[in-house]
Order: structure tokens, then sequence, then C-alpha cells
């Protein structure tokens, strides 16, 4: 049975033809109680929800479609409105009625921006225009309260963003204000010397400014030059979730809801708390994320569901999250773009985990930080069955994703299982496009996609990224050094000796038919950036154009028959018996392996298999470890029009039809990556050691916050200073005094 519902539809009609539409989504379901499978067809233009469609066990076997593109709208419609203009500076005012609280104002479907301090400069990176800390102290002089203005920065490593709300004055603040941080980081709250300050009225002065008086019930507008306000349709963001699938419990599940077709768009920002976000953010075990567990559509306790061939616009938080319990959904052939988050949050709760640990959060002071010992090694895989396993996300086009929120990407996975994420083109976000937050529970399959122009707006990270902080990571204590490899691979409890690196991994993850470009206006990228004890992953056949591959801290990885152009393969701090394979892989680069803290002997105890690559330098011999195996260079080889030359005969062509979206309006980038360059690393005598000056890999091995200073490789001179240590790195202060960096402690040297 279907059943049409119109915005202008009358919920007296029976809902069997569009001309006896009904209006409201409630009265539709009423129609279809206690009929199977049954529809709820949306018909013209735009659907404004008021309150978010709450579909329960109820409703199993459920479809919500469209026959005319109806979109469902957060944005609550205003039509035009009666403005007066201030013939001095321009701005438009208009009072408004009593409306619920909103964050985002959009003029005939154009989004206008919330006023700003540095004024929005479309394209520019990072921010679209970002102001220093002394720039806004200096700025704010001219506020007469900036009370309830709005900070937007970059973290202080440039691992994401951090948001903070202006409460008051504060002249000892590097920025001159009193800050309060909302948590959307879970790596601290310190911001870099970037960062943006919104809704305070006197920034009001750029063609497409808006700001709200809240008391006065007034808003002023600087329409875009050309614009007759008089004759804009104004609608505001009002609703953050449109859609809530939610089921009782893992046993009683909501079932078999479709979601086929629909445009879901203009829903309010989730970055900052207000009365339309009745949720915060919350930290996702030991990765880097913070998230709001919120999205335009937000489900839980939910199987066998799809979502096919909609398109999510201007959503201001995360558009799709599947949180939780979840199993067997399909997403397939949808639009995701101009996301102020996550395009997709896969995300299980921390309840599924044995013995979980997090980062230590201001906001979060009770979370168990960093266990150093695993209590009950004999429990593995899931503790409860709050996590998504078996879910498909295919044909998907996910582009400008991020726009607020600087810790996000494409699809992102945290205590999940069995995620398929194959042929999707993904584009345009400030940090990766695919994030494994952590190793909980494995066996993803990530392949034939498209990914490029990422990490536009961060550093230290890659298109492709993972984290592995499990609970064998800080054991037997925390470091971030790769120490402690054998007593990770040999703990022995009850007489009985455990393997503590597959404990929470039901089964590798597989990394393949991949295509990254990188962005030849983005920071420093590692590529493939198997980061922080990422374990038991297989990786081959991708391509990666001006990136490589990154193998940090970690066990049982397998890289083969990748081809890198202009990337390298990296190497960084492995653990003892980190057993990784390395083979049949080519690269061309004048360096084409790289190590950071790990040398002869090292390697040596990590008993890595490296034999059988190909490597070729365009400028001469490659430049390779001296201790190395020569059995890594098998023999130089050829690249032409996509196909190998003098290869292995179990080569396969890297054809363009693998990768992305089938028909995506939107193309890899033609350039070639750019050229990859012989780097020398300089060395010094300073304070009497030996030192190397810290690089991006030195940073990342050392999970240090940026590239300045100097690493100690060797104290020449122990008598006079005694309280340097090998693996030091030397800063100095902002009055050049010299500090010690060790262990992400400053210390006095």
């Amino acid at each position: 049975m279907t059943i049409y519902v119109s915005q202008n539809g009358k919920d007296e009609y029976n809902g069997k033809t569009k001309a006896q539409a009904v209006r409201s989504v409630q009265k539709a379901l009423s129609l279809l109680a206690r009929q199977p499978d049954g529809v709820i067809c949306f018909v013209g233009k735009d659907y404004f929800l008021d309150a978010p469609i709450l579909l329960t066990p109820a409703h199993n076997g459920l479809t919500l479609t469209t026959e005319d593109g109806t979109a469902l709208s957060g944005a609550l419609p205003l039509g035009k409105l009666h403005w007066q203009k201030d013939a001095k500076t321009g701005i438009y005012q208009t009072a408004l009625p009593a409306v619920p609280f909103f964050d985002r104002m959009f003029a005939d479907g154009e989004e206008q921006t919330l006023c700003r301090y540095p004024n929005r400069k479309p394209g520019a990176l990072p921010l679209e225009g970002a102001a220093t800390k002394a720039e806004i102290r200096l700025r704010a002089k001219s506020w007469a309260n900036p009370a309830g203005g709005q900070v937007r920065a970059i973290h202080q490593a440039g691992w994401g963003g951090n948001s903070f709300l202006i409460l008051d004055r504060d002249e000892a603040a590097d920025c001159g204000h009193r800050l309060q941080w909302v948590g959307d980081n879970n790596r601290g709250d310190g911001m870099a010397d970037a960062l943006v300050v919104e809704n305070v009225s006197e920034e009001l002065d750029a063609p497409g400014e808006w700001f709200f008086d809240i008391a006065a019930r007034i808003l002023y507008w600087l329409p875009p030059e050309g614009t007759e306000p008089d004759r804009c349709a104004i609608t505001l963001s009002v609703q953050t979730e449109l859609l809530l699938l939610q089921g009782d419990s893992p046993a009683e599940p909501v079932r078999r809801i479709s979601v086929h077709g629909l445009t879901i768009r203009d829903t309010a920002r989730t970055l900052f708390p207000s009365p339309a976000n009745h949720k915060k953010y919350e930290p996702l075990l030991r990765g880097d994320w913070c998230v709001v567990r919120s999205g335009a559509i937000f489900a839980e306790n939910a199987e066998d569901c799809s979502i096919e061939n909609c398109i999510f616009q201007n959503i201001g938080g995360n558009a799709l999250f599947f949180s939780g319990y979840h199993r067997r959904h399909r997403l397939i052939g949808c639009t995701f773009s101009d996301i102020g988050a996550t395009a997709v949050q896969i995300a299980g709760k921390p309840s599924a985990v044995y013995e979980p640990s997090f980062w230590e959060h201001k906001l979060y002071p009770d979370l168990p930080v960093h266990r150093t010992a695993v209590s009950h090694p004999e429990k593995t895989g899931p503790r409860k069955e709050d996590y998504p396993a078996d879910i498909l996300v295919e044909q998907n086009h996910i582009y400008r994703v991020g726009l607020l929120e600087k810790q996000s990407c494409g699809v992102n996975l945290s205590v999940a299982y069995r995620i398929s994420i194959l042929h999707n083109t993904m584009h345009h976000s400030p940090r990766a496009l695919i994030n494994i937050n952590d190793g909980t529970f494995g066996g993803h399959e990530i392949a034939y996609n498209d990914l490029f122009d990422s990490q536009r707006e961060t550093e230290d990270h890659g298109p492709i990224n993972s984290w592995g902080r499990d609970r064998f990571w800080s054991v037997p204590q925390y470091n971030a050094s790769g120490l402690y490899g054998s007593e990770i691979r040999h703990t022995v409890k009850d007489g009985k000796e455990y393997d503590l690196s597959g404990i929470d991994c039901l089964a590798p993850t597989r990394i393949h038919h991949n295509r990254l470009h990188h962005a030849a206006d983005a920071p420093h990228s590692w590529g493939i950036d198997m980061d922080d004890g990422s374990s038991h992953m297989e990786i081959d056949h991708n391509l990666l154009l001006g990136l490589g591959v990154k193998l940090r801290e970690g066990f049982d990885r397998r890289v083969h028959h990748n081809l890198l152009v202009g990337g390298s393969l990296q190497m960084h701090v492995p653990y003892a018996e980190a057993r990784d394979a390395i083979f049949a892989n080519c690269i061309l680069s004048p360096e084409p392996v790289g190590l950071a803290l790990c040398n002869g002997e090292r390697f040596q105890a990590a008993r890595i298999r490296m034999e059988g690559n190909f490597l070729f330098s365009p400028s001469g011999k490659p430049r390779v470890p001296a201790f190395l195996p020569k059995q890594i260079i098998l023999h130089t080889c050829r690249v032409e029009n996509g196909s190998w030359c003098d290869a292995p005969a179990d080569w396969a062509d890297f054809a363009v039809s693998y990768y992305g979206q089938q028909n995506c309006p939107q193309a890899s980038p033609t350039l070639p990556p750019p050229a990859a360059k012989r780097e020398r690393r300089k060395y010094r005598i300073k304070k009497g050691a030996l030192c190397v000056a810290v690089d991006e890999a030195i940073r990342s091995a050392k999970a240090a916050p940026d590239c300045d200073g100097w690493l100690v490789i060797r104290v020449l001179l122990p008598g006079r200073n005694t309280r340097l240590q090998k693996g030091d790195i030397l800063k100095k202060d902002n009055s050049g005094k010299c500090l010690i960096w060790r262990d992400g402690q400053i210390i006095s040297l």
C-alpha cells in the first residue's frame, strides 16, 4: 500500500493518490498501520520537517521514496520577508516571528555566511581564510560584547580542528578571550595560530553575511551584490536530524527500512551546543576523533536497511550515522556534498569492547586512560553486540566534507566489523577520505575507490588512514615509540601465553585496487597511513600517485603489488616481531624506502620479510638504506599507459575502469603527481649531541606536534648536559631558550 505525502496536502485526505496526498508523515504512518511493507511517497518539490521522522520496529518493512525528486529539508521556510535597509551600511534588517533556534540561513536555496572575521574567501586554506591569535586580539577591540561568539580553529598539531564558545574577554589569553571548548577533538584543546571568529555582530561587513539578534529577534543581512532581498525566499535551518531509525535493542531492531531517491538537505549544525542540538561530543576509543552521535539520518539497533540513490546536500553535521548495533545495510548510489562534518559514520559503542581505553580528555575525566595491562587476554572479539557489521557502502560520490568539523572524512569506521567500501569516488576533504579509528573488529574491505584532494587543511595523515590503538597498544606501558613488541606477542597469564596483537581483531582488513592522488596544494600526506599500531592489514594492488604507504608500529601487515609513483614505502618505529611482509611492489622514486627510528638491528628484530620489490628512480640508482636485504631490489621496470613492462606475469593492469563510482560526474585529476625529490637530512652538533633536523618521518615516529627542532641521535658529551637523552627533540621557546621535548612533555634543559 502506498500513501502520498505533500507539503500542500491535507490530513483529512486518504493519501491514496497525489491529488489526495496527506500533509503529515504521522498521518501517513497511521494510515499504514498494520499494513506490511507499506510505502510513503513524497510528492512536490520540498518537504519541511518540523520534527524528525521516527521509525521503530512498528514500522518494519517501510519504504520512503518519491516520484518528484522531493527534498526532505531541515530548513524552516519563511518565504519572502519585508526588509528595511540602513542607507549608511547597506545592511538590511527584518523582525522575525517566534521561530525555533537556527544557525544557518539560505536565500533562494543558497547558503549565506554567518558573519565572521576574517571574511570568507572560498577556496582559501585553512578555514576559507584564517587569522592569527594576535590579529583576533587586535580586532576584538572594536567588539562591544563578544560573548556568544564562536571560534573555529585548527588543532595545534594540525590533527583536525578545535572549536570554542566565547564566554568573555580575557586579556591574559592569547586571543584575548575566555573560551569554552566544545570537545571536538580527542587529542586535546590546543589550537594553532589559525582561527576564525563567527557570530559577532560587528563583523557583519561582507556581502552574503548575516547576524541574528536573539534578544530583539531581528535578522540582519548584507545581501550579495545584485540580490533584491524582498524577492528572496528565506529558509532557516532548525533541525539537526530528519530521519531516525530507532530499534528497541539488538534483540528488537528496526528492520527492512528502505529510503530511495530522496534528497536530504539543509540541516542545522551540530558543532556548537544549542537548543537545536541536544547531543554533545564523545570520544571514539583512542582514535583522534570525538563525534556527535547525530546525523541527518541517524540509526541505532537496525537490520537489513537500504539507502539508495539519495542526495545528501548542505548538511550541518554528519549526513548518515549508523551508531551501535547494525547488521547488513546497503548504502548504494548516493551523493553527499557540502557536509559540515562526516558523510558516513559507522561507529559502534565502547560497550562492545573489552577493557576500552581512551585519550585523556578534559571533558571526560572519568574515562580509563591508556590501560597498561590486559586483565582478560582470554576474552577476545566483541564483548556485546553494540557494533555495526556487514554493511555495504558502494557506488557513492562523496565530496566537500568537513566544511565545519576538521576531524572528519568521507567514511569513518569505529568498533565495526566487515564493512565493505567499494567503488566510491571521494574528494575534497580537510583530513582523510576513509578513516579507520581503531582495529576493532577488522574484516573490512576497502577497494576500487577513487580518492583525491584530501587532507587539504590538516597534517600528518593520509587519504586512507588507520589507527590501531587497541588493547595491546599501551602494554606494558604507554609509549608511542614501538617498544615492547615481544612482550605484546608473548604475554603470560596463569601459565598460558597470549599474543595480544590480535585479541580485538576478528579478521584482517584488506585495502586493494584503490587509486589515491595527492592534492598539489595539500600539506604533506602519507598516502595509505597505517598509524599507531594498525595491525592485521593486507594492502595490495593500489595505485598511489605522489603518495606512499606508511607502516608505523603494528603487527602482521602484508604490503604487495602496489604501484607507488613519486611516493615511498615508510617504516617507522617497528615493533620487535612485527612480522610484516613487503614484496612485489613497484616504487618509482629516488628514495623508495623511508625509515624513522629504524636501524639494522631494529629491522632485524622486527622480522620483516622484504623482498622481490621493483625499484626505479628517474634520476639514477634508487637510494636504499644499506642494511636492508639485497632481495628488496629485483630489477627496475617501466609503466606505460597504465600497464607494466618487464614485470612478472602475476601483475594485472592498473585499469582506469577499476576506480570510483561508475559514470561519476567528477573526474579524477589528470595532472601527474608532484615529482619526488631526493631529500638529504641535515645533521648538526647541538648541546653536545649529534642531532638531525626533524622532518615529517621523524615527526610521525616521535608523535611530535610539528617539524620544528632537532632529534638527538647520540649524546657525544654526556657530562655537558646530563638531562639530554637519545630520542629527545631540542626546541626553542619564543624567547629563544632551548628546551627538551620528550614523550609529549616539555622539559627544561
